[in-house]
């Protein structure tokens, strides 16, 4: 085909659900935590080199217990194993809802200094979509990786993945993780708690581009 994604690509809607889910029900009420991290920067876990408003006055150099993969501190959600292969290939959509609140020594912000210290909490993580064998081993395909800063967190956050093609093997799973952090961003500087919910107005969804439905 000339066309990408292919032209008998379906984008169909999948929800993350409670235990770590993926499957096709939506949420069954409002306001259902699928889970909360604290992220703390000044713990030495994650990336804690420089401050999340640097700019192009030149890349930071940051020591390497500064810059550490920090998923622990995050969520992920598993589709249930695969009952034939199945085959990916397009930019992945997700849309999710995020939360936080201040934390002692977060920075509330400075009115007349708007673009230094903004004047409204915001979050960021990082989100990934992970190929998972039946022996737990996880493959993410070339880094692709979507990193995420959420200005207001009171309205859903809309994701693109990096588009791929990728199959998953009869028995795998896919994995969606958001993460406090990873080794090749900068996270957050501000310590804090993030949490990620849903509801049945605005569940989070995960779509994917198929060509065939999944079948668990």
């Amino acid at each position: 085909t000339s066309s990408w994604p292919p032209s008998d690509t379906t984008y169909k809607p999948h929800y993350l659900q409670p235990a770590n889910a993926i499957g096709g029900g939506r949420s069954p009420g409002n306001d259902v935590q699928l889970g909360s991290w604290d992220f703390n920067p000044t713990a030495g876990i994650g990336e804690t080199g420089f401050s999340k408003w640097d700019n192009a006055a030149g890349v930071p150099q940051r020591d390497a217990d500064q810059a550490q993969e920090d998923e622990w501190k995050g969520l992920s959600f598993s589709t249930a194993p695969l009952a034939k292969p199945l085959d990916i290939h397009g930019p992945i959509e997700l849309s999710l809802r995020a939360s936080t609140k201040p934390l002692p020594g977060a920075e509330n912000g400075v009115a007349e200094y708007p673009q230094l210290v903004p004047p409204y909490l915001d979050t960021d993580f990082v989100v990934k979509l992970s190929d998972v064998a039946p022996d737990g081993t996880r493959t993410l395909q070339n880094r692709l990786i979507s990193p995420v800063r959420v200005a207001d967190v009171t309205r859903p956050v809309q994701v693109t993945l990096p588009a791929q093609v990728q199959r998953f093997a009869k028995g795998h799973r896919l994995q969606l993780v958001v993460a406090a952090s990873d080794m090749a961003y900068a996270g957050n500087h501000v310590p804090q708690p993030v949490s990620i919910v849903t509801s049945t107005a605005n569940p989070g969804t995960l779509k994917l581009p198929l060509t065939a439905p999944l079948t668990f």
